[in-house]
């Protein structure tokens, strides 16, 4: 009897797998996204600390 029967653990794990892979990529992108806003902010800083000090 060659039968192929999927339980519902086989299931759950992997939908808990996927929900942890989606977690750390969605976690990945915010940081990444605070990197950026916080790059942008200081080179802003920088950027007008030069210009009063030119001034």
């Amino acid at each position: 009897n060659n039968i192929f029967k999927i339980t519902k653990n086989i299931v759950y794990y992997s939908l808990t797998k996927s929900k942890y892979i989606i977690r750390s990529i969605l976690a990945s992108k915010v940081y990444t996204i605070i990197i950026g806003i916080n790059i942008v902010y200081i080179i802003a800083i920088t950027f007008k600390i030069i210009t009063n000090k030119l001034n």
